[in-house]
């Protein structure tokens, strides 16, 4: 097994077990199509995740997918939701 194959199973054990930082790189390899064919449906699906545990980076790159409308339907209503969730929890860690 390759390298990149070993790091992927270990990230899908980690989502296995409820890791919001699993969540969020496996949003990234799908997003970017690194180690798994790119798929937006399946980033959001791993952001979305991640975003239940208010991952400030997943927020944005969440809400950035509505913005274009890749892998869920664009919709400005929850992109405009999404930034002012990041931008709450932005404030308080400032």
């Amino acid at each position: 097994m390759s390298r990149k194959n070993l790091g992927l199973e270990k990230l899908m054990k980690e989502a296995d077990e409820n890791n919001y930082r699993a969540f969020y790189h496996l949003g990234l390899l799908y997003l970017r199509g690194q180690v798994v064919t790119q798929n937006y449906a399946e980033a959001a699906m791993w952001f979305a995740k991640a975003v239940e545990h208010g991952h400030v980076d997943s927020i944005y790159n969440l809400a950035e997918l509505y913005h274009v409308g890749n892998g869920v339907e664009k919709n400005y209503e929850k992109r405009n939701e999404l930034w002012k969730l990041a931008t709450s929890l932005t404030k308080k860690v400032a």
